[in-house]
């Protein structure tokens, strides 16, 4: 049996965010941070890369992550991802 579960985003970005983590394409994420969306557009695109990063376990994409507080968090829990 499978089930799917459908989600309702109204936030474009956010959206498009969790398309990317879902398609592991880290591309998706440059789309994100147009306004109309509830978080500054700077902290959805740096989230994103932050969890396409984890998914695919690269910290190379925690480099185009503009917070270092950001960057910071996301090499830490791409190194807690590979063990």
């Amino acid at each position: 049996m499978v089930l799917v579960f459908t989600v309702i985003i109204s936030d474009p970005n956010l959206r498009k965010m969790c398309y990317a983590v879902v398609k592991q394409d880290p591309s998706i994420c440059d789309q994100t941070g147009g306004n109309g969306g509830v978080l500054p557009p700077f902290d959805v695109k740096d989230l994103c890369y932050e969890k396409v990063a984890v998914v695919k376990r690269d910290s190379s994409l925690c480099d185009k992550i503009q917070n270092q507080n950001h960057k910071d968090w996301c090499y830490r829990d791409v190194d807690e991802a590979r063990k």
